[in-house]
């Protein structure tokens, strides 16, 4: 996803499956699993599921902290972004 207005410039990746697993700014990780990453529309802010998004669409990218407890070793086992195959946050 490429920024538009004040984030122009910025360049967005995002790695997805059922659900948006990990969110990439110029190259840098900035939020993953077990985080939550949330695509809305900019218009209506209606969340848009990964089947949904595409070419075009005005989107505005939120990332809410998850429950302490999945920050943990524990729960970082069960839903971390390497039983996605994606590694450990950086």
């Amino acid at each position: 996803m490429e920024g538009l207005g004040a984030d122009s410039g910025r360049l967005l990746r995002l790695q997805a499956r059922s659900e948006y697993l990990i969110a990439h700014e110029d190259g840098r990780r900035r939020a993953a699993v077990p985080d939550i990453i949330a695509v809305l529309d900019s218009r209506g802010a209606a969340a848009i599921p990964v089947e949904r998004l595409r070419y075009g669409l005005r989107v505005s990218v939120l990332t809410l902290p998850c429950a302490p407890v999945w920050n943990t070793p524990a729960g970082r086992r069960l839903c971390g972004p390497r039983v996605f195959g994606l590694g450990e946050p950086e």
